[in-house]
């Protein structure tokens, strides 16, 4: 049984003994929060998760058609590389739940253990060591995009280096298939990027990943504070870390995506044992 308190956290609720989770496509979102959703519901016994779809998906953040597009592009794939079945249709008995990074790190401390997304059986097939460059750049919340002139001086350090570079985006508009993605992780030495969604594939699994810029710098309307107030009220709040991270390979680096704060990151990767 789980504490009062972490059920409070996670928000669950529905029947508990169910081995489904249910997902309302009418109110959650078809964003790479979803890993973070599927990873609870394992954890906590699921076998299955159950879209609910009684004729609406949820158009909060994005258009209809590209709701859809990241609903067979991340939420499907996704289910897959956590070993949950999945159904669509209307609501079911089942429990749900918050998607939130704090729920993970509660339920990891509390039962010291989480289940992890599985890496793909085929590794990129591309030659030689390389590290891969996830860049932001959506057509929502523009402010926590990544600042590329800042990332297009790293990569040419990285490259100066003699490290191959692989650029992946975060982009609605030309979606990258997560098997893809998944396997391009897998293959890299390292994994860097500022804060979106695909990086979520590393956060919940063995990948190596250093992820920087979790508040923006910019700060329209207040939004990096609402943003920090969010996810200290979720349970991570600035400066966390995953408990059951590797400390040698995984790391977000709180700290704004500015070259300087880069080439640290950097640095304190080449200097790890």
């Amino acid at each position: 049984m789980l504490t009062e308190s972490l059920t409070k956290r996670l928000n669950l609720r529905g029947d508990l003994n169910s081995k489904t989770a249910i997902y309302d496509l009418s109110d959650m979102p078809t964003t790479f929060d979803f890993a973070v959703f599927c990873v609870i519901a394992k954890t906590l016994g699921a076998e299955e998760v159950r879209f609910v779809y009684n004729g609406e998906i949820s158009t909060r953040k994005y258009p209809e058609d590209y709701a859809w597009r990241r609903w067979a592009n991340i939420c499907i794939p996704t289910c897959r590389l956590v070993g949950l079945k999945y159904s669509l249709g209307p609501l079911v008995n089942g429990f749900t739940h918050w998607y939130h990074y704090g729920c993970i790190e509660g339920l990891y401390k509390e039962l010291n253990r989480v289940e992890l997304l599985k890496l793909p059986e085929s590794i990129s097939p591309k030659d030689g060591e390389y590290v891969t460059v996830t860049l932001r750049d959506s057509i929502r919340n523009k402010w926590r995009d990544s600042d590329i002139p800042s990332w297009k001086r790293f990569i040419d350090l990285l490259r100066s280096d003699g490290w191959s570079v692989e650029v992946l985006g975060d982009c609605e508009f030309a979606p990258m298939s997560i098997e893809y993605r998944m396997s391009v992780y897998a293959g890299a030495k390292m994994n860097f990027g500022s804060s979106n969604g695909p990086m979520a594939l590393c956060h919940f699994s063995d990948m190596p990943y250093i992820t920087s810029n979790m508040i923006p710098r910019h700060n329209p309307g207040n939004a990096a504070e609402r943003l920090k107030n969010y996810m200290a009220h979720g349970g991570f709040p600035y400066g966390s870390q995953f408990s059951f991270r590797n400390p040698k390979t995984q790391l977000i680096q709180w700290e704004y995506d500015t070259f300087d704060n880069l080439v640290k990151a950097y640095e304190w990767w080449k200097n790890q044992d």
